[in-house]
């Protein structure tokens, strides 16, 4: 009898290396191939495929008998996957959330921290890298990379003396863990934003200092001390502190 021939169709990833073999029953050996390319091995290697191709392949025994098939080989284009790259404060909770093109849908998840989810969220604290890999119905995937860059809090301390009642006063501050420029949000309002004020009476105080470029903060409390004034009985002298 003669040689039957059968190529299977295959569905590969984008890029894929692959070999495509003949299945030969009847027929007397040894067997001569023709491929449609030329070649004449017994089977075919197709390097980085990048879109769908045909195989075709004639089978000749020793008597000279031949049959011959063909098949196809579908190609899917691998997932192209971007992922956010957020600039945060420090100790901030960040979600990841990858964007596909491409690709047949379910897909599944892989993160480097070992979350299967379509998204994760994190609590950043330093700079740190994180990876995603995605893979469609078909086998085929897409990677992307996030690199979060970490920006410091800032360290806000406080410093302001005693006063008067009436006197001009002043509240400094000292912010560490960034260059600025700052923002400021006193409480109370009426403090001004370079932290001065009319010491009428002792006050608790709160400011927040906010990164303009950043969007970190840092915050810090106190109490000013306003001491009152007393009406005495001196010549020239109508009131006088009673802070000495």
């Amino acid at each position: 009898p003669k040689p039957s021939v059968a190529l299977q169709n295959q569905s590969v990833c984008e890029g894929a290396n692959i070999t495509v073999v003949p299945e030969v029953s009847g027929g007397t050996p040894p067997f001569a191939y023709e491929w449609h390319d030329g070649s004449n091995g017994d089977r075919l290697e197709l390097f980085n495929l990048q879109s769908d191709v045909s195989a075709a392949v004639t089978v000749t025994d020793v008597n000279g008998c031949m049959d011959e098939a063909s098949s196809e080989i579908i190609v899917n284009e691998d997932l192209d996957v971007e992922l956010n790259q957020p600039t945060v404060c420090e100790g901030s909770l960040v979600e990841l959330v990858p964007q596909v093109n491409g690709g047949e849908r379910p897909f599944s998840y892989q993160w480097s921290t070992g979350d299967t989810t379509a998204t994760i969220e994190i609590l950043v604290m330093t700079n740190v890298i994180h990876s995603v890999t995605i893979t469609d119905a078909n086998g085929c995937s897409g990677e992307a990379v996030s690199v979060l860059q970490v920006n410091n809090n800032l360290d806000v301390n406080a410093s302001t003396g005693e006063y008067c009642e009436g006197a001009d006063g002043k509240i400094d501050l000292e912010v560490t863990g960034s260059a600025g420029p700052f923002s400021y949000e006193w409480t109370p309002e009426w403090i001004e934003e370079d932290g001065s004020f009319v010491a009428n009476a002792s006050f608790d105080f709160t400011v927040r200092v906010r990164d303009i470029i950043t969007g970190c903060e840092g915050s810090t409390s106190g109490r000013v001390i306003v001491h009152p004034a007393v009406e005495i009985d001196r010549p020239g002298d109508a009131q006088a502190c009673a802070f000495y």
